[in-house]
């Protein structure tokens, strides 16, 4: 019968509730106050979208959105860190937060460990990250680096910071971690090279009161056509972009003979 017969059929139902005490009273509804509606707008959303859904999306829609209302923790650390992400991209329907989904499966079990650990800000102080947004947006929105890719840069990023927590001065009265995505944020949006993983980072530190200001920057390497330093960071990094410089400069006319 087509949309008018699903939505009649919805109607029915909701009727057929609401009437569910009609021998006590036929002034209004006994059954159907505001709290019980709203106990039962999930499972009538969820079948006016079998019109156009398969059943198993619908099942699974409803019960994400009725456990998340009952649910007074997260299920796992993995659940946390990704609700942040969700947050950090901006993800306010099924579609777009099935990108980063299927962007953080992709990753291995060490680099969701890693990054799980390190969105969860266990610890005595929290990391704030601005301008991480703009680099998964730019990130999704660049063909040549995609989400994936962009995780797995938090996830270096998270090394770059580990190397400021050791041994470092100040940390008694740290309260705040501040990471500065800014310019790889710039870097996701204009990156036009075949291994964005690959990007070499180095950073610098700035402690304002309690407050610890990591700031990164990319590698001038890195900025196009990024090498193959994964493995390595900082002058590493700028020796092999040297090197690579050398070996494709042409080389310089023997000198005429006697």
């Amino acid at each position: 019968h087509g949309p008018e017969g699903h939505a009649f059929f919805l109607f029915r139902i909701f009727a057929q509730m609401c009437g569910k005490k009609g021998q006590e009273s036929q002034i209004g509804s006994l059954f159907m106050t505001e709290s019980m509606f709203k106990r039962c707008t999930p499972g009538l959303k969820a079948l006016q979208s079998l019109w156009t859904s398969d059943g198993a999306d619908c099942w699974a829609d409803f019960m994400l959105l009725r456990g998340s209302k009952a649910m007074s923790r997260f299920a796992s650390p993995e659940h946390e860190a990704l609700s942040r992400l969700l947050c950090l991209f901006g993800a306010f329907d099924k579609e777009e937060g099935s990108v980063l989904c299927n962007a953080f499966d992709e990753l291995d079990s060490a680099e969701r460990g890693g990054l799980t650990r390190w969105l969860n800000s266990a610890g005595d102080y929290g990391v704030v990250i601005p301008n991480a947004s703009g680099m998964l947006q730019n990130a999704k929105k660049n063909p040549s680096v995609g989400l994936v890719n962009a995780l797995r840069i938090m996830v270096k990023v998270r090394e770059e910071c580990r190397r400021h927590e050791e041994g470092g001065s100040g940390l008694a009265n740290l309260r705040r971690v501040v990471v500065q995505f800014a310019d790889l944020a710039s870097w996701a949006k204009d990156y036009h090279g075949d291994h964005p993983a690959e990007v070499c980072l180095r950073s610098s530190v700035d402690l304002q009161g309690d407050t610890k200001v990591i700031t990164l920057e990319v590698e001038p390497s890195s900025l196009s056509l990024a090498p193959s330093c994964a493995a390595n960071t900082g002058s590493r990094c700028r020796e092999m972009s040297e090197a690579s410089r050398r070996s494709s400069s042409p080389a310089s006319p023997a000198p005429p003979g006697p």
